[in-house]
């Protein structure tokens, strides 16, 4: 059989990615299979499966994972458990799958299979969302202010990261990442955009009728307030909301994917994030299926589009952060804008980014090189200051990681341009971007 024929997806899903190629693949007539060894508080997976014995017995384990406050001797006793049937796990996927399609840096052992898995023939994709690669220095989720690692941990995360791709890029077949955040990497990657975001359309609700005299009504749905910028966009919610516009910001969090979906039917628009690196991820590619544009914040705009070259940019209301309140305003009093950003953006997914485009786009990439349209070499990056950070918060964390470790500490040896971008970064010279 092709080697295509038989696919594995996983192990750790990421905002319903893997679950939604999984279904494309299969639309295709693919045998694929989607494996989570993380109980997902979203539960992006609603359909039923009949899941193998080895799949279902993992399932159990994982979902009975003692609580961290648990006593140390029933973490151990889980751990008993966990790990021999994650070995079980492998073994029924190199019997089973050809190609494996693994997500976030992530292997069923660790990283330990890697040599088996190439010495076995086995094609490996490489998918990666953000923060399994981004320079733990310039990511929010590990820096944002409040919570952030110390410094000194802060570079060792780093470093481990670095160390971590090397050993991935010298068994990976094809790596796709994003190139606003493929600082890491030395060899040329799969830009994450030429493949796309792989939604599953499960309308659970109707679209509110308008009214004359309604607020317009604004969803958010942060996975993490800090890094999205929730603070700032409450702040300039209420800021117009002074000003007299007629305005209801709706906020969930830790719900199932399907209560965002029933409620991005009954919004205006959406605002996905302040501070992020790329221009349509997951939240504001549910608000592009329902029709309704999205504001997502960044400041890697001139990044991004040098680095898409011919491949189709999403649309959606771009801003940079200090630029969100013009951004929200204009959404929300001009309606003949919004309603043609809201079709142009439902246009775009599902002309772009059906499950079934993006399968095939993934399935050129079991069977062969990758186009050269496709790729993007890292050492062309300029952009540094990251995602879920403020530009001066990330200026301060790059000065006190060079204060403490020298340039040594950016792992960025092998691009010495990029590392001298940061070096004037930190030192207030300089924005950022691509040759």
């Amino acid at each position: 059989m092709p080697r295509s024929s038989r696919i594995f997806l996983g192990p750790v899903e990421i905002a319903g990615y893997y679950s939604g190629l999984e279904a494309g693949l299969r639309d295709l007539g693919l045998d694929s299979w989607a494996i989570d060894l993380e109980p997902h508080p979203f539960r992006y997976r609603t359909d039923e499966r009949d899941d193998p014995v080895v799949v279902r017995l993992v399932g159990r384990v994982r979902d009975h994972r003692p609580k961290p406050s648990a006593a140390r001797a029933l973490h151990a006793l889980w751990w008993a458990v966990w790990a021999p049937a994650r070995v079980l796990l492998l073994i029924w996927a190199l019997v089973r799958f050809d190609t494996f399609v693994l997500s976030a840096g992530v292997t069923l052992l660790r990283g330990y299979d890697l040599p088996l898995l190439r010495l076995l023939g086995k094609r490996l994709i490489f998918v990666f969302h953000g923060s399994d690669a981004r320079p733990a220095y310039i990511d929010g989720q590990r820096m944002a202010p409040g919570r952030a690692l110390a410094i000194p941990e802060c570079i060792a995360v780093a470093r481990r990261q670095k160390s971590g791709i090397r050993r991935i890029e010298r068994y990976a077949d094809v790596i796709v990442a994003q190139p606003a955040f493929s600082h890491f990497f030395e060899r040329p990657v799969v830009n994450w955009f030429a493949i796309g975001v792989p939604w599953r359309d499960r309308p659970n609700a109707r679209a509110r009728e308008r009214r004359d005299h309604a607020p317009v009504r604004i969803l958010h749905s942060p996975s993490d307030p800090k890094v999205k910028g929730s603070e700032r966009i409450r702040e300039a919610v209420e800021r117009l909301k002074a000003e007299g516009l007629p305005l209801e910001l709706v906020e969930l969090r830790g719900v199932a994917n399907d209560v965002v979906l029933s409620e991005m039917a009954k919004c205006d628009f959406a605002i996905d994030q302040i501070y992020s690196d790329a221009p349509m991820v997951g939240f504001a590619t549910e608000a592009a299926v329902a029709s309704r544009p999205a504001i997502v914040g960044s400041y890697a705009w001139a990044a991004n589009r040098s680095a898409f070259g011919t491949i189709p940019f999403p649309p959606v209301e771009e801003c940079t952060p200090e630029g969100l309140v013009d951004a929200v305003r204009r959404l929300a009093t001009d309606a003949v804008h919004r309603e043609a950003l809201g079709r142009e953006a439902s246009a775009f997914v599902h002309d772009q980014w059906s499950r079934t485009q993006i399968a095939r786009r993934m399935l050129r990439l079991m069977e062969g090189p990758p186009p050269d349209e496709w790729l993007f070499d890292p050492r062309g990056l300029r952009y540094v200051e990251g995602c879920g950070l403020s530009r001066e918060e990330a200026q301060g964390v790059v000065r006190a990681v060079l204060r403490e470790g020298g340039r040594a500490a950016l792992c960025l040896s092998d691009k010495p341009e990029l590392e001298a971008e940061f070096v004037d970064f930190a030192a207030g010279k300089g924005d950022g971007g691509l040759d």
